[in-house]
């Protein structure tokens, strides 16, 4: 029995042997069952989830710079003040102009005052005695008087050359007081000739016309007083104030737009003047961010675009914090796409919670976006996978013998890969 048994232990060493040296040697694995989660793999940085570069509509030079950068900063708080005493002036001309507009409205709705129509009664009871005067036909007594005024201003105007007569010779005749005199006896002759003439030839017609339209115009306003302005009129008059009060909210707009307040809480990123500086308008200023809440500018290389859509949940790591590992939210991603180091890429916005965390801007982060998660479902390592053409397939050993399977496959990992058709759980696979 010692015999047989010690055969049988050198026959089974034997067939060990043979096998170990005649068979070829596999790595093999198991078809399993168990859970995967497929990832795109990124990168990206923190940034504030509002930022804003802050400019002045107008153009002014920098009277104040109140923060420097890194300051925090409420909402409402002075920022940086521009001078421009172009927009004071109008608006105080555009108020002025206002003001005006409103009383002329008020006193068309308040009707004339007892002074205004005493006055438009006066005036029509002067145009009225001119007119009357003209029509009047001159007396004996006027006419006599008047030629009377005309001859004795003939004879100063004789008297008056005579003695100029006597100093023409002279060079500076023209700068004597014979000149002058002879000057102002003519002019006086002119005018009492034309009196005298006027008087015999009576009122022309167009001086008849001129004043009966006196008249009506007197006689015009004086009603239109009386009646009040026109419903148009008034219409015309709230227009003209609605008018000047737009062009009063412009003027307060532009002065407004010389002072720069903060629109929210944050922090100063940025201050690009100094005071003292011109400054053109929409030339940006300082620039702002609200650091109160937190978002990741991720870059997805076109290759992996198409694997990824808003609403997926994101692993984030930093490289400040190799420890911490945090979820977020793939919120959108940017239809445009940018050149990159050679590579087009898209950017895509992640939300997330830093909890106490110090968040900083520009913080690298690296990002498992994650595209699929199956349970209980086949799996085998990535390296079973074999290209054959334009189809997939796995080794597995069968009876001693190696076979060539085609399979579906579903996600992977880059560890695993799952198999949706062609295997079975247990079944042993090849791997070299």
């Amino acid at each position: 029995m010692i015999g047989a048994l010690a055969l049988m232990v050198v026959g089974g060493g034997g067939f060990l042997l043979y096998q170990h040296f005649s068979s070829p040697r596999y790595a093999t694995a198991i078809v399993r069952r168990g859970d995967i989660e497929a990832f795109v793999e990124a990168t990206g940085r923190v940034r504030p989830l509002r930022e804003l570069s802050l400019s002045s509509q107008v153009n002014g030079r920098v009277k104040s710079v109140a923060v420097k950068r890194g300051d925090s900063v409420r909402k409402g708080q002075l920022l940086l003040e521009l001078e421009a005493p172009e927009l004071e002036w109008q608006l105080r001309e555009a108020t002025l102009t206002l003001d005006m507009r409103r009383l002329e409205l008020e006193k068309a709705l308040s009707g004339p005052s007892p002074e205004e129509l005493k006055a438009a009664e006066a005036q029509l009871a002067a145009a009225k005695a001119k007119l009357a005067a003209l029509k009047e036909r001159p007396s004996e007594e006027e006419i006599v008087e008047a030629k009377t005024a005309m001859e004795k201003a003939e004879a100063a105007l004789k008297l008056a050359q005579a003695e100029y007569d006597k100093v023409a010779w002279m060079g500076n005749a023209a700068m004597l007081p014979q000149a002058l005199t002879l000057q102002q006896a003519t002019l006086d002759y002119e005018a009492a000739k034309a009196r005298y003439q006027a008087l015999l030839k009576g009122p022309s017609p167009a001086e008849l016309e001129a004043a009966r339209k006196e008249v009506e115009a007197a006689e015009a306003q004086l009603e239109k007083l009386r009646q009040g302005p026109s419903e148009q009129e008034v219409k015309i008059l709230r227009k003209r104030v609605e008018l000047a009060e737009e062009a009063v909210a412009k003027a307060r707009e532009a002065l407004r737009q010389t002072k720069l307040l903060a629109p929210w809480d944050g922090v100063v990123t940025g201050v690009y003047v100094e005071e003292g500086e011109v400054v053109p308008a929409y030339r940006r200023l300082l620039s702002l961010a609200d650091t109160s809440k937190w978002e990741i500018e991720a870059e997805i290389d076109e290759l992996d675009v198409g694997k990824v859509s808003p609403g997926q949940q994101v692993l984030i790591s930093f490289d400040a914090f190799p420890t911490v590992e945090l979820k977020g939210l793939l919120e959108e991603i940017e239809p445009a796409p940018v050149a990159e180091r050679g590579s087009i890429i898209y950017k895509a916005h992640i939300s997330f919670d830093p909890g106490t965390l110090p968040m900083r801007i520009n913080l690298s982060v690296n990002l498992r976006i994650i595209v699929g998660h199956r349970e209980g479902v086949l799996l085998v390592p990535r390296a079973a996978i074999r290209q054959m053409g334009t189809k997939e397939a796995v080794k597995i050993l069968r009876e001693g013998k190696v076979e060539m399977v085609e399979v579906t496959t579903g996600l992977s990992d880059g560890e695993n890969v799952e198999i949706i058709r062609g295997l079975e759980e247990g079944q042993i696979i090849v791997l070299d």
